[in-house]
């Protein structure tokens, strides 16, 4: 209950007994008939009756609302927490989608350096290839033979 229904409450109880410390008329006073102060009393009381029950009923249907507030506030707590655990879940799959992307630049620069690698070796080896076939026609010489004349 908030302050201002404890204070609400303290009013109406105050009401509630500021009517009844206030004792009945009696026609002594020169009021007058005692029929008359009898329905008054009456009138009160009822009146007083009705209030009651008039207060009781606002008390249920605060009560009431208030708890379909709480209910709403915990709905809306949950839904934020849940809300933050989603958020959470994104960016740790946008953080994974990243470390994947990078991951494959770079083993596609990895791939990529080791083509070259092996186009080299192979253009190297082509080359040493040549290069001995160039020695070995060296060493044998020219196709022919050259015959010496002799003289005589």
């Amino acid at each position: 209950m908030s302050d201002e229904e404890e204070y609400t409450s303290e009013e109406e109880e105050e009401v509630v007994e500021e009517t009844k410390e206030k004792p009945p008329q009696t026609p002594a006073e020169g009021e007058g008939d005692p029929e008359f102060i009898k329905r008054q009393d009456q009138k009160r009381s009822d009146l007083d009756e009705q209030l009651k029950e008039y207060i009781n009923e606002w008390r249920k249907q605060r009560a009431k609302e208030e708890d379909e507030l709480k209910k709403l506030k915990e709905k809306q707590a949950k839904r934020k927490i849940s809300r933050a655990e989603e958020e959470q879940k994104m960016a740790q799959r946008k953080k994974e989608e990243e470390e994947r992307r990078v991951r494959e630049v770079e083993e596609k620069k990895q791939r990529e350096i080791e083509e070259k690698r092996m186009r080299l070796e192979e253009a190297e080896k082509k080359r040493q290839a040549m290069l001995q076939a160039m020695k070995d026609k060296d060493k044998k010489g020219p196709n022919f033979t050259i015959a010496k004349k002799e003289a005589g």
